[in-house]
Formats: structure tokens, sequence, C-alpha cells
């Protein structure tokens, strides 16, 4: 009867360790895929609350494909953009002598619920079909080339301080689920970047923001822009009607939002 005892006992013993080891094994397979995962992912897993503290020399940026255009688009949707080339010198004459005067005139970069930022200036050139002559006067060949541009529905240069973060959003509704927003960096140096997600995504893809070139994504998704260096970013900002072969997005958001901005950029 004892030596029945003992059998049983050893029997559970091993079936009891069996187990133990199977989870183990099952643990440590979840545990390498999620590396797998981690070291494979080239997003940078940082929110945009920390991205002006972050070394870009340290991150492993995502190159722009033509076909990831999820979130980033190849220029080829809007060849006519690289006509820019024609304008640089004339356009950077005009820029450094806008750059002279401080500033003075422009106006303070709109963010949400009303709120302005002053470390961030707005030079508006066209809106929804409104040139504004004042501006354009200051810079008539880079309004030649806005010009060269087709169904384009806004224009501006922002020039964004140093260590300055535009925070996080998604645009304004009813129009950047109609438009892809293309810029150009006309200056900038290293640390400065651009960060896109969607609604469903933990981390977005970030990519290095590089003097004279251009940089064209869907703004209607969450998005920031970080100049995370000691100069002084100057984009060029250029909202395009997308292609016939890029749908827009559902949901076209509250008109008013955008009705807002239109009379502010127009206030000059």
């Amino acid at each position: 009867m004892r030596i029945n005892i003992y059998v049983i006992l050893l029997i559970a013993s091993v079936i009891l360790l069996t187990n133990i080891m199977r989870i183990w094994k099952i643990l440590k397979n979840k545990k390498n895929k999620v590396n797998s995962q981690n070291k494979d992912n080239k997003a940078v897993n940082i929110s945009s609350e920390d991205c002006c503290n972050i070394d870009i020399s340290k991150l492993d940026l995502v190159k722009i494909n033509k076909y990831d255009n999820i979130k980033y688009f190849d220029i080829s949707y809007y060849p006519e953009l690289k006509n820019i080339n024609n304008y640089n010198q004339d356009i950077y004459k005009e820029l450094h002598t806008e750059l002279e005067n401080d500033l003075n005139d422009w106006l303070d970069y709109p963010e949400n619920n009303n709120k302005y930022n002053s470390d961030i200036k707005v030079l508006p050139f066209l809106i929804y079909g409104k040139y504004n002559k004042i501006n354009t006067r200051k810079m008539p060949q880079l309004t030649k080339f806005i010009k060269e541009i087709k169904n384009i529905k806004m224009a501006y240069i922002s020039v964004i301080s140093p260590h300055t973060l535009i925070k996080e959003n998604t645009g304004w509704g009813y129009h950047s689920n109609r438009v892809l927003r293309c810029q150009y960096a006309l200056h900038s140096a290293t640390n400065c970047i651009v960060s896109i997600k969607n609604d469903d995504d933990f981390i977005g893809k970030i990519i290095q923001i590089e003097a004279h070139e251009w940089i064209i994504y869907n703004n209607s998704k969450k998005h920031y822009v970080a100049n995370n260096s000691d100069k002084h970013l100057v984009l060029l900002t250029l909202d395009i009607k997308r292609p016939k072969d890029i749908e827009n997005d559902d949901d076209y958001g509250d008109p008013d939002d955008l009705l807002e901005i239109i009379d502010y950029y127009n206030k000059k």
C-alpha cells in the first residue's frame, strides 16, 4: 500500500514538473518574440512631450518609401515641386531680408484651443485662393513659384525657434482631410524631425528634416514637428489638393476651426 502511495506521489511530481517546464518555455518564447519585434521596429518609441530632448544621431530614422504612403508620400505625386530649385537663390535672398527684420510683422503660430505660440512665427502667402498682397510683395520670387503649383490651398513660411515643439495634433479636419502637406526646409540643422502616426499606432514614424528637401505627409493624422537644434528651423509649407488616386478621409471635421484660421491668416 505504501509503495502505491509513493508511486502516485512520484507520478504527480513528474507531471507537475513537466507542466512547470512547459509554462517556462512558453513565457521565454513570448519574451524573445517581443524583443525581436522591438529590434526590428524602425520607429522610435518617444512621446511628443519628450521629443525636444532626444539626440537624432542615436535614432534609427525611417527612410521615405514611395510605397509606404499611409503617412509619407513620394514627390512623384507633385513633380512640379522640384521647380523650387530654379528659384532657390532668389528665395534665400528674399528670406534673408525678412530674417534681418526680426520677424516683427510675422504672426504667432496658431495652435489648438485659440492658443498662439510666439516661439513659432508664420508668414502666410496664400489662403484658399486669396493671396496676401503685403507678403507676396516681400517675396515675389517665392510667390512666383507658389503660383506654378496647381490645386494649392495654403502656402506659408514658418520659423521655429531652437528647442521648440509643434505639439502633436491632427490639423484642421475639414482642410487636412482633403490635402497633403508638403514641407520644404529652407533652413534646417541636425536634430529637426517630423513624426506621423495613425490613430491606432502606439509609436509614430520619425524622419529627419533635411535642408533643401521636400517632406510630403498626411497631416490629418497625428503628427508633430520638433526643432531640437540650437538654430532656427525655417519651413515652407504648401497644402495641396490630394491626387485622384489618394482618397479623402471620411471624417471631415468642423469647418469652423478652418474659418478661424483663414480669418487669422488674412489679418495681414
